[in-house]
C-alpha cells in the first residue's frame, strides 16, 4: 500500500524518526541489555475494560481525495460507518471476519479525527491528514511515498533498504520543480513522488532493480552540480480524576517520582494555574507530539481514553493507531510517562494528573506508515507545520565501529560510514531550516543506550547535533532493584560497581547516578529517572517489596522532560527553546557528573552546570526537577512587558456547535504601543561625515536615556558602512573602507552599545556617494537575521544617519552592491522602517527609502546635533496610524473559525484594522465553533488572541477560555 503524509490545516503532532530499536541502526531507548517482551503483568491486565470497537491501524494514515484506505478494526459489523473530521462515509467493503473497512476518501473531507461507529458503539479516534496536490502536477505539495513488498531489500548491514527511492536534496537557488524532474529523467525509470521541504529535499522514484542498482543511480545523481546530497530510505524498527491529585494508586518505582520532583511540580502547578480560577496563572492549550508506532488503548493506562469518542480523557485526548503488537508496547511506556492516567498500578502523567487545571491537551502518537525514515521525516515536517510546539523522540542513529565507556565495541545494527554521513547532512538541513521557520518548537530526545558519547557527531544522531531546539536526555539510576540472571541487584550500587558499562569514579558516593547503560557528554541538557513500571511482566527491574514489571532507557527518561516542557510552554508560551533548556537547566537538581573511561581518562555525564546557571551547583551535573522547572516559567511571566488584557470566557451550550462573540481591543492611550522593539543605528563613517560622529559618541548616553525610560522593551544595535574597498568606490583595497560591518548586535546591554559607538572611526570612501543600500540590504537580510538578533515579534527600526546619495546597482551596473528596488522589498518583506538622519540637508535617496518603508526622513544640522530629540520624535511617529490584525495562538483545537473587523465596510475573515491610533477602541467578531470535537463533549480549552501591530510586531495579548459542555 502506497502512502503519502502531506500538509494538513489544524494539528497534528508527532515527528521525526520515530521510536528506534536499541539493537537497530537506529535504536529505542529502551535497555538495550533486556529488550522488552510481548507479555504483561497480571496486575496490569485484570482491570483492563477493553473497548467494544476500536481503530487498531489506517493504511495509509494520510492520503488525498479519492485516495482508498484500509482500516484494521476489532467489533466491526455491517452497520459500521466511518466519520472523518464530521463527514460520514460509507465503506467499500466491510470484512467481518479479516476485520477490516475499505473507503475512498471524500472530496470534503478534511484533516481531523477518524473513527468508527457502529449502531451500539462509537471507537478510538486516530489522526487522519487530508492533503491537496499542487495543480497539473502528480506529486503532493509535501510528503513522501513509502514503499512496498518487490521495492525492500536487507542490506550488508541488515538494514531493511527501499531501492525504489531516493531523496536528493537541491542547493540553494536550484530548489525547483523543474531541477527535480531534470534530475528524475536521468534515472532509469524516474519520476518525482514527493517533496520534504525542510530539508530542500524531492523524492525520486527509480527503477534500481537491486541495491546495487540505486547506488549506481545515486551516485550519478551526486555528480551533478545541483545535488547536496542524496538519501537512501531505511526501516527503523523499535525493539523495546480527581480535584485531589492520588498517586498512591501507581507505585511506579520507588523514588522514581521524588528523584525529579514530579509530584511537587504538579503541585505546584495545580496551586497557581487555573483555566477559570481568579487570581491564578491562565494556562494555554499543549500541544505534544510523540514519535512512536501507537499505543495499546486495552491497557488500563489508556482505558479511559479509548471509552470516548474522540479519545479524551479528562481535558486530554491521544490520538494514536492501537496495536497490539512490540510497536505499540513501546509507544505505550513512552506515552504513559507523559499523559498515562492515575490509579491502574502502571505509569502515571502529570499532563493526565493536572487535566483539571491546565487549559487542555492534545498529544499525537505515530511514526507515519510503518518506520521508514523519510516518511517519519515527511510526517514530522507536516506536524510541526500545523502545531506541535514540543515533540519527544525517543530514538537514535548510531554509525558502525563504535565503543562504549568501557572500550567494548558496540554491537547491533547500524549503518556504513556512507550513509551515515548522508543523514547526518539531512539532520543538520532539518534544524537548520527548523530555526529559520519554526524557532519556537523544541524538540526533547534520548541520548540513547550504548553507554558512549551522545555528542560524537561521528557515532550518533540526532543527539550530536548544535541546536537551542534539541534538548538532550540522559538516564539516572532509580531507587530499586535490577535483575541479572537469577540475581537481584540494587540499581544504583549496579551502576555503581557492578556493570561493566558503569564507568564510575568509586569516590562518588551518592544513591543517584547515572544509568549504566546511558550515553553521556556534553550534549546531553539534562537526566531524568529511566526506569518505568512497564507493560512487561519480566523482573529486568522490580521494586524492593513488590514484583512488578519495569522498563528502562533513556526512552522513559525523555517523555519526562517533555511533559516538563509542555507545562512550561502552558504557563508562558512565549519562553523560547534556549529560554527553557537554560531555565531546566538552572531549575535542575545536582548528580554526579564524572564518567570514566577505560582509557583513564574522564567525560562529564551531563553538561556541567556552570556559575550563572547555579553557583551552587557549578560543576555538577543537571538532574530534572519538575518542580523547580514549574517555578521557573512561573516566575518568567514576571519578566513579561506585553501587556495582557482581560480574560475573555466563551460558553457553547449543550447542543450549540457554534457562537459569534465581539472582542474589544483598546490601545494604549500614552507611552509606546509596541512592547518589544528592535533599533539599528546604520551610521556612515566615510570621510565627510567625520563631525557627526562625534557628535553620536557624545550623545550615546542621552539616545540611551530615551530608550531606557521609555518603559518598553528595546534592543539597540549599531552598524556601519563607507564603501566597497575598491576604486572608485573606496579608496582601494589596501585601505580600510568597508561596505557593511555589525559593530554590535541587538542587545539590552545599553553599555556595550555605548562602547560600539564610541569606538567607530572614520574611513575613506572613494567617491560621494555611498555604500547605503548595501549596508541597509545586509543588515535586514534573512541570511544575517540570528548575527543582528532581530525578534520575530519586535517592531524592527533603522535609524540610518548619512550626509551622502546612495550607489545603487539598479542603474549603475558596474557598482558590486544591492540595487534600491531589492533592499525596499526586503525591508517591507520584514517591517522594517527607515528614519533617516539626514545632515546639513535634504538627500534625495533618504527621503526616498523612508518614505517607502513608512518611516521618514528627518533633516538635522550639519553636526546632527538634534539627534536624540529627533529620535524621540521617529519613535512617537511609529506608534501613530498603524494596521492592526487579530490573530490566534495556541488554538491548536481549531475553535476559531473566523475573527472579521467589526464595523468595516466589506470586511473579510483574516484583515486588519487601518489606521488605528493610540487610545482607540476596536472589535473584531469571532466565531467559535467546536473545532475537532466531533462528539458531545465536554472540554474546556485556554488559548490566547495576539493583537499585532503592522503585520509584525505583538502588542497585547488577550487570554480566552472556551467551556464546551455536554
Amino acid at each position: 500500500m502506497k502512502c503519502f503524509f502531506i500538509k494538513v490545516n489544524i494539528l497534528i503532532l508527532a515527528l521525526l524518526l520515530g521510536a528506534c530499536g536499541g539493537d537497530d541502526a537506529a535504536e529505542d531507548e529502551a535497555s538495550p541489555q533486556n529488550p522488552p517482551t510481548d507479555s504483561q503483568p497480571d496486575d496490569q491486565t485484570s482491570n483492563e475494560k477493553p473497548a467494544v470497537l476500536l481503530i487498531k491501524s489506517a493504511m495509509p494514515s494520510s492520503g488525498f481525495a479519492g485516495g482508498s484506505v484500509i482500516l484494521e478494526v476489532e467489533g466491526a459489523d455491517r452497520s459500521t460507518v466511518a466519520i472523518l473530521n464530521g463527514v460520514t462515509i460509507t465503506p467499500n467493503t466491510i470484512d467481518e471476519v479479516d476485520q477490516t473497512i475499505t473507503f475512498l476518501i471524500p472530496d470534503n473531507a478534511s484533516s481531523g479525527p477518524l473513527k468508527i461507529v457502529t449502531d451500539e458503539f462509537s471507537s478510538n479516534a486516530i489522526w487522519f491528514s487530508v492533503g491537496k496536490i499542487e495543480a497539473g502536477v502528480n506529486a503532493p505539495v509535501d510528503g513522501v511515498m513509502t514503499p512496498v513488498e518487490g521495492e525492500i531489500v536487507t542490506d550488508d548491514m541488515g538494514n531493511t533498504v527501499a531501492i525504489a527511492y531516493l531523496l536528493v536534496s537541491l542547493s540553494e537557488g536550484n530548489d525547483t520543480r523543474a531541477e527535480a524532474d531534470r534530475l528524475a529523467a536521468l534515472a532509469s525509470g524516474g519520476e518525482v513522488v514527493g517533496r520534504i521541504s525542510l530539508v530542500n529535499g524531492w523524492q525520486i522514484k527509480v527503477d534500481a532493480g537491486s541495491l546495487a542498482g540505486l547506488q549506481a543511480i545515486k551516485a550519478t545523481l551526486e555528480g551533478e552540480s545541483t545535488v547536496e546530497y542524496t538519501v537512501i530510505d531505511i526501516e527503523i524498527q523499535p525493539d523495546a480524576a480527581d480535584d485531589v491529585i492520588n498517586w498512591a494508586g501507581d507505585p511506579d518505582r520507588p523514588s522514581q517520582r521524588s528523584r525529579n520532583k514530579v509530584e511537587e511540580g504538579v503541585a505546584l502547578y495545580k496551586s497557581k494555574v487555573s483555566p477559570t480560577a481568579s487570581g491564578k496563572v491562565r494556562p494555554f492549550f499543549m500541544s505534544i507530539g510523540v514519535s512512536e508506532a501507537g499505543i495499546d488503548y486495552k491497557h488500563a493506562d489508556f482505558s479511559g481514553y479509548a471509552r470516548t469518542a474522540d479519545n479524551f480523557s479528562g481535558n486530554v485526548a491521544i490520538y494514536a493507531n492501537q496495536q497490539g503488537s512490540a510497536l505499540s508496547k513501546h509507544g505505550s511506556n513512552v506515552t504513559g510517562v507523559i499523559a498515562a492516567e492515575l490509579g491502574d498500578k502502571g505509569n502515571a502523567g502529570p499532563i493526565r494528573a493536572l487535566s483539571k487545571v491546565h487549559g487542555g491537551a492534545i498529544i499525537h502518537v505515530g511514526t507515519g506508515d510503518g518506520s521508514w525514515s523519510l516518511a517519519r521525516l515527511a510526517q514530522t515536517e507536516q506536524q510541526i507545520m500545523t502545531g506541535a510546539q514540543v515533540i519527544n523522540w525517543s530514538w537514535g542513529i548510531r554509525k558502525e565501529g563504535g565503543t562504549d565507556c568501557s572500550g567494548a565495541s558496540v554491537t547491533g545494527l547500524s549503518l556504513n560510514a556512507d550513509m551515515f554521513a548522508d543523514y547526518s547532512l539531512m539532520m543538520n538541513d532539518f534544524f537548520s531550516n527548523l530555526d529559520k521557520k519554526y524557532p519556537n518548537v523544541v524538540i526533547v530526545t534520548s541520548a540513547g543506550n550504548d553507554a558512549a558519547n551522545a555528542g560524537d557527531g561521528d557515532f550518533r544522531l540526532p543527539s550530536s547535533i548544535v541546536s537551542d531546539q534539541l534538548l538532550v536526555v540522559g538516564a539516572h539510576t532509580t531507587k530499586g532493584s535490577v535483575r541479572r540472571g537469577n540475581e537481584i541487584l540494587v540499581e544504583d550500587d549496579w551502576a555503581g560497581s557492578k556493570s561493566a558499562t558503569s564507568c564510575y569514579d568509586t569516590t562518588i558516593t551518592t544513591d543517584v547516578k547515572r544509568a549504566d547503560y546511558s550515553n553521556y557528554g556534553s550534549r546531553v541538557d539534562i537526566a531524568a529517572s529511566g526506569s518505568i513500571i512497564g507493560l512487561d511482566n519480566e523482573l529486568y527491574i522490580s521494586t524492593d517489596e513488590a514484583t512488578s514489571g519495569a522498563n528502562w532507557g533513556t526512552s522513559y527518561a525523555a517523555p519526562l522532560v517533555t511533559a516538563t516542557v509542555a507545562l512550561m510552554q502552558s504557563i508562558n508560551p512565549d519562553l523560547r527553546p534556549i529560554e527553557i533548556k537554560s531555565r531546566i537547566r538552572q531549575s535542575a537538581l545536582p548528580i554526579e557528573n564524572k564518567v570514566v573511561l577505560n582509557n583513564a581518562e574522564t567525560e562529564n555525564f551531563t553538561r556541567v552546570l556552570s556559575e550563572d546557571e547555579s553557583s551552587s551547583l557549578k560543576g555538577k551535573g543537571a538532574r530534572l526537577n519538575i518542580e523547580g522547572a514549574i517555578k521557573q516559567a512561573l516566575n518568567s511571566l514576571n519578566e513579561e512587558t506585553l501587556p495582557i488584557a482581560e480574560l475573555v470566557t466563551v460558553t457553547l451550550e449543550p447542543g450549540v456547535t457554534e457562537v459569534t462573540e465581539a472582542i474589544s481591543v483598546t490601545i494604549p492611550s500614552t507611552g509606546w504601543i509596541f512592547d518589544k522593539v528592535d533599533i539599528m543605528f546604520l551610521v556612515d563613517v566615510s570621510f565627510s561625515y567625520a563631525d557627526d560622529l562625534k557628535v553620536f559618541s557624545d550623545k550615546a548616553s542621552d539616545l540611551i536615556d530615551v530608550f531606557s525610560e521609555s518603559g518598553a522593551n528595546v534592543q539597540i544595535g549599531l552598524s556601519s558602512f563607507s564603501d566597497f574597498p575598491q576604486a572608485p568606490f573606496g579608496a582601494g583595497v589596501d585601505s580600510s573602507d568597508y561596505a557593511y560591518r555589525l559593530d554590535q548586535a541587538l542587545t539590552s546591554k545599553y553599555l556595550d552599545f555605548n562602547t560600539a559607538l564610541v569606538g567607530l572611526s572614520r574611513q575613506s570612501g572613494g567617491d560621494f556617494p555611498e555604500s547605503q543600500l548595501e549596508a541597509l540590504f545586509q543588515v535586514n537580510a534573512e541570511a544575517n537575521e540570528e548575527d543582528v538578533g532581530w525578534r520575530p515579534d519586535a517592531l524592527p527600526v533603522i535609524f540610518l544617519a548619512t550626509d551622502a546619495l546612495f550607489h545603487n546597482s539598479d542603474n549603475e551596473p558596474a557598482y558590486p552592491g544591492a540595487g534600491l528596488k531589492e533592499t525596499i522589498a526586503a525591508l517591507v518583506e520584514r517591517g522594517t522602517r527607515i528614519f533617516g538622519l539626514q545632515s546639513g540637508g535634504t538627500v534625495a535617496d533618504v527621503v526616498a527609502i523612508a518614505n517607502a518603508t513608512g518611516g521618514e526622513a528627518f533633516t538635522l544640522s550639519r553636526d546632527s546635533k538634534e539627534i536624540v530629540e529627533v529620535a524621540r520624535t521617529a519613535l512617537a511617529k511609529a506608534s501613530t496610524n498603524i494596521s492592526v490584525v487579530l490573530e490566534t495562538e495556541g488554538d491548536l483545537s481549531g475553535l476559531v473559525q473566523s475573527i472579521t473587523p467589526s464595523g468595516l465596510v466589506n470586511a473579510q475573515p483574516g484583515d486588519a484594522i487601518p489606521n488605528v491610533k493610540p487610545g482607540n477602541t476596536i472589535k473584531f467578531d469571532i466565531v467559535f465553533n467546536k473545532g475537532i470535537l466531533t462528539a458531545n463533549v465536554a472540554h474546556t480549552f485556554s488559548f490566547r488572541f495576539r493583537v499585532i501591530a503592522e503585520d509584525v510586531a505583538v502588542i497585547q495579548n488577550i487570554p480566552v477560555t472556551v467551556i464546551i459542555k455536554k
